[in-house]
């Protein structure tokens, strides 16, 4: 992967998540309808155990950048529960 040097030093935007996940349920993404303190701790949660698994490996990243939050959308591929297609409106 090319060095993306600036997803080190990117802080996410975590104030974003709330109105980015209802646009994403308004189009038809499954996501739970989670409050904004939810959606902080869960962000926190997932990051911190990140940061310290990278730093177990022996790369010091602060869990606030987007290399994690990268890290963390890349984790998630492929783990999502399966959904059932939505029937014809008529």
């Amino acid at each position: 992967m090319p060095p993306f040097p600036w997803l080190y030093e990117n802080a996410t935007d975590v104030a974003a998540l709330p109105r980015k996940l209802a646009v994403q349920r308004q189009l038809g993404v499954p996501y739970p309808v989670w409050t904004e303190t939810q959606i902080r701790a869960d962000v926190a949660a997932q990051a911190k155990a990140i940061a310290d698994d990278l730093r177990t490996a022996g790369a010091y990243i602060a869990p606030d950048r987007e290399i994690v939050a990268l890290i963390a959308y890349l984790q998630k591929l492929g783990k999502s529960t399966a959904v059932a297609p939505r029937t014809a409106a008529r």
